[in-house]
């Protein structure tokens, strides 16, 4: 499955693959954002999983959307394979 990186907010309209990788600390509307692209993975840090609010746990698991928790740093591409 191919993923793509977002560094910010602004990247969330380039999303056009199954997967995503969020190297920052998204809000509840960012996670709203990405869940209405039709992703189907959301890959965030383990900082990050643990200061993700409630609200968008829910989004996430009410859109179907499996929640992965892994080290993104040094990834450089746009997208690639996970």
């Amino acid at each position: 499955m191919k993923a793509t990186i977002i560094s910010t907010p602004s990247d969330i309209p380039k999303i056009k693959t199954e997967a995503v990788i969020v190297s920052f600390r998204p809000s509840f509307n960012d996670v709203l954002a990405i869940a209405n692209k039709k992703v189907k993975v959301i890959q965030v840090n383990n900082a990050t999983n643990n200061s993700l609010s409630d609200n968008s746990r829910n989004i996430i698991s009410n859109y179907g959307i499996e929640l992965r928790v892994g080290n993104i740093q040094g990834l450089k591409k746009e997208t690639l394979v996970i």
